[in-house]
């Protein structure tokens, strides 16, 4: 809890994602997850985490977080549209 506190007063102050910036996407990604679980009934985090896990995680978990391009949403996105 109290590392959660400090998550979030980084976060409104703009200091979290400088010390994140380069960081895996994935971990970002469960950083962000830990955080919106507080925020969201057990089912509906549930849910999501489901899709994260098994959409989001897969395709963009090893890439760093400054350098997933518009190109990468894309082509996730057209993947899971089967476009």
């Amino acid at each position: 809890k109290t590392e959660l506190l400090k998550i979030e007063y980084l976060v409104s102050t703009n200091q979290y994602f400088k010390d994140v910036k380069s960081g895996k996407f994935g971990d970002v990604l469960d950083e962000w997850l830990a955080l919106h679980k507080e925020t969201v009934k057990v089912s509906t985090f549930a849910i999501m985490q489901g899709r994260v896990n098994n959409h989001v995680k897969p395709y963009f978990k090893d890439m760093y977080v400054d350098k997933i391009t518009l190109r990468h949403c894309q082509d996730f996105t057209n993947r899971m549209f089967k476009v």
